[in-house]
């Protein structure tokens, strides 16, 4: 909670992530090419029992992780993409 008062970076993606605001982000600062990463997601899971709403989905479910890759492709690094089809191989 101490990241979140104190706007920290890593805090900031990860709620991006839960709210599903991650193109909001990227436009306040256009000139990076920001990619969601494997920290950031696990950071959001963390979060979520914390805030009030969640887009996340259950990552224990291949279905849902799947449509979560499809929905975000270009938001997620190469690496993450991998490591989240890695948990169901």
């Amino acid at each position: 909670m101490r990241g979140l008062i104190q706007h920290d970076p890593r805090v900031l993606r990860a709620v991006a992530v839960v709210y599903n605001r991650w193109d909001e982000m990227a436009a306040q600062n256009p000139l990076t090419n920001d990619q969601i990463q494997l920290a950031d997601i696990e950071l959001a899971k963390t979060l979520v029992p914390y805030l009030k709403a969640s887009q996340l989905p259950d990552f224990t479910d291949y279905a849902a992780v799947a449509a979560y890759i499809k929905s975000h492709d270009s938001q997620l690094s190469p690496g993450t993409i991998a490591k989240l089809k890695q948990l169901f191989q």
